[in-house]
């Protein structure tokens, strides 16, 4: 039974990386930055550090020196000064310092010093040139040219040197040189030398050895005369010159630019063409003759003239306008003899390059409903231009979808809000007083706090929007908060006053949520990240409000609730719970009337050891339930109860107790179903004893025990069965309202796939958008892709849409997957309110393109349609903390994939998923709507308000530690099973319509409590090598519940039935009723009344 002990099993690796992300969303607050940074001091490798530390210096241990936002070092101590060694030389840096307190929170930053390191002396200053060729040698000359280096700025002149001695100088520009005054048949070795304005030179060239040639009476040649240039275009130039009278000895004639050669004419004709000139260049060319033993003339006269523009084409014409692409016609130009290529411009703005001299291109990835006004260039080899073309101006047509499809009734409310943009926020509330519904960008608005009133609604971006203080105003209904990040030191702050109900805050990071003897009731909060704080103790009340995934850390109280007797409180229900690493106390709760946990997953409560309660500390309360609990404080350094409860009735189900021993007050009644861990008693407080213990398989027994007796037969004392009766049955409640689920808009109909065929590729188009804005923001329409569109994961990337019924990304053909996430390791992307359609997988996360972990992912509104796949997490490392709001996955094989690399058990390719929530997500006609099977335990993943209707399989989940399935719906499956695992924990959820071949659960355990199964077929089936265990609470189920000792490796099942119907079973359909190992035993025989008693409105 150990495995069932959740406490425990969490591993180190996971609380590391949890704490890491805990410390990024919790709030904290910050100790004061320090200032008057100033650097001295500076060398190659070093620089010292001086800076004036903040007011309050009390609790400050170090201190942390930063380049753009990278910790270099840490200074240990309140000193203010360091010497930061280890620089690079020649570099520049600019540092700043944060103080760092005794908690190991971290201020902003300092004043920023920004300074260059100095060269390092070891280093050459200047790089020498290279590719040193020596030519036209003679008995007393010869002629040098060389290549300038690639990091040339600051050389001014070259030195020519023999065996270190200097023979002559140039200036930086000219990489030439003519000896002269050589001596004949000399054996010479020379080198060349960069040198700059300050006389630092370089380290020598290669060298280059020659002799001279001896003094032999040679023929002297005569100089070309008359030259002249004809024909000069922007490459080139035709030649002619007048041959020497005596050209008897002349071979061909060398052409030469400012003495450099440039080009040679065979033979003796005296016209040559010169190619490959620069346009708009000036030139000086000579021409000298030659002779065939290497002997030269002097210059002919000097010719100078420049070279023309690159020819512009002309007469562009756009035709076949669509909504992203356009074809260009254009000419040539009349002389285009240096045109390679041809560049199209918008604007001014480069868009594509046509390759090659066709003079016709298709621009495509424009976007729709879009102005253009395109020209052509032409461009040379040399990345020359000329200028534009005449101008063509179009707009791109409008992307047709199909007519009558909307978006879901929450995408409408979002796209019809008022969209405030981030420079206007300055009027974020009158915005808000005029329009009522505001829709911010991604930004931060803060400078004003925000005042929300009934009716009123907020949205931030999908990429999240920094916000200030957000006062809920006294008596305000229906408010509706989304998206939104609360800036540091901010808070959600409820009014006293009128009654604060009917509001839903969705999607909140690091916001606490203040409330002081205010009434509050009625109110959802979903996905709430942040600290909740609601203090009636001396008047007001908090009523019937869902908290739905709630996530806090780091700091202490990450729950306060507080009633009062005159106005009590009651019926808050708080569904998946995690509570990570508080520092020191946990929760506190205290005068409530009632209070429900759903799955808790509670990581190394007290920490730092600031805190003396217990995680869960609830005094004075009315009625406890709590269901699937988890997590452990191994790492704390002070180790603290996970219970310490002071209450009228407690139930547990498949809640687990941690070391040191948990603490129940005397007259406290605690039933306990499938509960224990590490085998610790329950300690009680001092005083008389009135409260009963009853449990069922504690700690994996197989037993009933009342006050520590087995029961094994009919409970016989009237009043031991009355007291039982009256706290099973308990008081009926209104059961959690059934959610309300949209069709799932299908903008392209039945004939997607036909009417794919052909379209215009949008890749680039979206990709660009990706690469260059960060989030592509798509407008409605269609967008159909040839391959896979790379997003980073790193906060900074995504796509968002439309609407899941006005936006579609659709893939011409279905073996690639639409969407590959590159990277990211503890960090998401954005992806939002469009519909992906096609292609192998929606989106595909692996190793491919790097390790990936990913955390904090917001998906909200994605369809995934026509996949093999809708979400692939093939072989990566982690998906964790993550909340995927209203997906919606139609015809696909696998909706959600968990695709772990089973022959390693190495963390970093267990695709592990961990306390990630699907909120009214739809998975319809899917052959397996879930695939979850691991190699390293996922833990406490949940299913809310889902619709699972049609397919082979719902849940195929093996290897989970509390998994919570709550308020959803399962139909018309016709597999084996319609949930496989090795246990699930099912609350308020219907079962009906389905055709299995087998049963409708297959697990190890499974919790059920306020459901009904409607199907005719078996209930449970059992699992191989494996005994089952079945707990039944409050429940109808129409198929037969018994499990049966089979053979071959099977074992006959052990359950307990607490007020629950079984239409095939009639003889176990009582109040309590215990079986071991197949055996029943009714310990209270009365008729049951099952309905939900967690999930409820009081």
């Amino acid at each position: 039974m150990k495995h069932l002990i959740y406490f425990l099993l969490f591993s180190t690796a996971v609380f590391s990386q949890n704490y890491q992300y805990s410390l990024e969303e919790a709030k904290i607050k910050l100790p004061e930055m320090p200032s008057g940074l100033v650097a001295s001091q500076i060398t190659d490798t070093s620089a010292d550090l001086k800076w004036i530390a903040p007011a309050a210096r009390l609790s400050i241990s170090s201190y942390g020196i930063y380049s753009t936002n990278s910790l270099l070092a840490k200074s240990q101590g309140s000193g203010t000064n360091y010497k930061l060694s280890g620089l690079i030389p020649d570099t520049a840096y600019t540092l700043t310092v944060r103080a760092i307190d005794d908690q190991g929170s971290i201020s902003a930053d300092s004043n920023a010093q920004t300074f260059r390191t100095k060269k390092s002396a070891l280093d050459p200053i200047l790089a020498p040139p290279v590719s040193l060729i020596v030519s036209e040698i003679t008995d007393n000359s010869a002629f040098l040219t060389w290549t300038a280096p690639e990091a040339n700025d600051l050389i001014t002149e070259y030195g020519i040197y023999s065996k270190n001695v200097l023979l002559g100088k140039v200036v930086g520009t000219i990489l030439s040189y003519k000896i002269d005054g050589l001596t004949p048949e000399t054996l010479y070795t020379l080198s060349v030398r960069s040198m700059d304005v300050n006389g630092n030179m370089s380290v020598d060239s290669e060298l280059q050895t020659f002799t001279t040639k001896s003094t032999v009476t040679q023929p002297i040649l005569i100089a070309p005369s008359t030259l002249i240039a004809t024909q000069v275009t922007d490459n080139s130039a035709l030649l002619v010159w007048v041959a020497p009278a005596d050209k008897s000895s002349i071979t061909d004639y060398g052409i030469y630019n400012n003495n450099v050669f440039l080009a040679k004419s065979i033979g003796t004709n005296t016209t040559y063409k010169v190619t490959g000139l620069t346009p708009e260049k000036a030139y000086s060319l000579t021409v000298r003759s030659l002779d065939k033993v290497g002997n030269i003339s002097v210059d002919s006269n000097l010719l100078t003239f420049t070279t023309t523009k690159v020819p512009a084409p002309s007469s562009l014409i756009a035709n076949e306008i669509t909504e992203n692409s356009v074809v260009l016609n254009w000419s040539a130009p009349a002389a285009a003899t240096s045109v390679t290529d041809y560049g199209i411009y918008n604007n001014n703005v480069f868009v594509a390059k046509s390759i090659g001299t066709t003079t016709t291109y298709k621009v495509t990835g424009l976007t729709p409903e879009t102005a253009y006004t395109l020209t052509v260039r032409s461009l040379d080899k040399a990345g020359n231009m000329s200028l534009d073309s005449n101008s063509q101006t179009f707009t791109t047509s409008k992307i047709v979808i199909a007519s009558g499809v909307n978006n879901q009734l929450e995408e409408i409310e979002y796209f019809k809000a008022y969209l405030l943009p981030v420079a206007q926020k300055a009027t974020i509330q009158a915005a808000l007083d005029k329009y009522g519904s505001v829709r911010l960008e991604a930004g931060n608005y803060y400078g004003v706090n925000i005042i929300m009133r009934s009716n009123q609604r907020l949205y931030g971006d999908p990429s999240f929007t920094l916000v200030p203080d957000i006062t809920i105003a006294a008596g305000s209904k229906n408010v509706y908060l989304q998206d939104l990040t609360i800036i540091d030191g901010s808070s959600i702050i409820l009014q006293g006053g009128a009654a604060i109900s009917g509001c839903t805050f969705k999607s909140i990071k690091n916001g606490t949520l203040l409330g002081n003897n205010v009434m509050f009731e009625n109110n959802t909060l979903i996905d709430y990240g942040g600290p909740i704080r609601i203090d009636c103790s001396q008047s007001g009340y908090i009523r019937n409000n869902k908290i739905i995934k709630h996530q806090s850390g780091t700091v202490s109280n990450l729950l306060v609730m507080k009633g009062n007797k005159n106005t009590p409180s009651y019926g808050n229900a708080h569904l998946h719970t995690n509570f990570l690493t508080p520092h020191g106390d946990t929760t506190e709760l205290d005068g409530l009337q009632s209070a429900t946990f759903i799955g808790v997953d509670a990581e190394a409560w007290n920490l730092n050891g600031l805190g003396k309660k217990a995680m869960f500390y609830a005094q004075n309360v009315g009625d406890i339930k709590l269901a699937t609990i988890g997590g452990g404080n191994a790492y704390s350094a002070i180790r603290t109860p996970a219970f310490d409860i002071s209450a009228n009735n407690v139930f547990f189900l498949n809640a687990f107790n941690s070391t040191p021993a948990s603490i129940l007050a005397p007259e406290t009644n605690l039933f306990g179903i499938n509960s224990g861990g590490d085998g610790e008693k329950i300690i009680r407080k001092p005083g008389a004893i009135t409260g009963f213990e009853l449990y069922g398989n504690l700690n994996g027994n197989n037993l009933f025990t009342y006050n520590g007796i087995t029961q094994t037969s009919a409970i016989e004392n009237a009043q031991v069965s009355s007291t039982l009766t009256n706290f099973i049955r308990g008081k009926k409640f209104t059961p959690w309202v059934r959610p309300n689920w949209e069709p799932i808009p299908d903008p392209l109909g039945v004939n997607w796939r036909k009417e794919r065929e052909g379209k215009p590729d949008n890749t680039s188009y979206i990709q660009n958008l990706i690469d260059t804005k960060g989030i592509a923001e798509l407008p409605e329409g269609v967008f159909y892709i040839k391959s896979t569109l790379k997003v980073p994961v790193d906060r900074k990337h995504g796509i968002t849409g439309k609407g899941t019924g006005k936006t579609v990304i659709v893939g011409m053909t279905d073996d690639f997957p639409l969407i590959s996430l590159l990277g990211g390791q503890d960090d998401n992307f954005v992806l939002a309110y469009l519909t992906l359609q096609g292609g192998s997988t929606g989106i595909y996360a692996s190793q491919d393109f790097g390790t990936q972990h990913i955390s904090y992912q917001k998906l909200k509104f994605v369809v995934f349609r026509n996949q093999k796949y809708g979400i692939h997490l093939k072989n990566m490392m982690g998906f964790d903390n993550n909340f995927l709001d209203n997906l919606g996955f139609v015809d696909c094989k696998i909706g959600f994939f968990q695709d772990a690399l089973t022959t390693s058990k190495n963390i970093d390719f267990s695709s592990f998923v961990d306390k990630t929530m699907f909120y009214k997500n739809q998975f319809i006609n899917c052959d397996t709507s879930v695939s979850l099977v691991t190699t390293r335990a996922d833990n406490m993943n949940a299913w809310v308000d889902c619709k699972f209707d049609r397919g082979q399989t719902a849940l195929s989940i093996g290897g989970q530690n509390g998994p919570i399935v709550a308020n959803c719906d399962f139909s018309n499956f016709n597999g084996k099973n319609v949930i496989i695992g090795n246990n699930i924990n099912i609350h308020n959820t219907n079962i009906y319509n389905n055709n299995v071949t087998e049963s409708t659960i297959q697990c190890i355990f499974s919790n059920i409590e306020g459901c009904n199964f409607s199907d005719n077929s078996k209930v449970f089936s059992p699992v191989l090598y494996n005994p089952s265990f079945q707990y039944i609470i409050n429940s109808r189920m129409v198929g037969d519940v018994t499990l049966p000792k089979a053979t071959g490796g099977y074992y006959a099942a052990s359950s307990i039935y607490v007020n629950s119907l079984f239409s095939a079973n009639l003889s176990l359909s009582k109040l309590l009723v215990n079986v071991k190992e197949g055996v029943p035993t009714i310990l209270l025989n009365s008729e049951p009344d099952p309905y939900p008693q967690f999930l409820v409105t009081q």
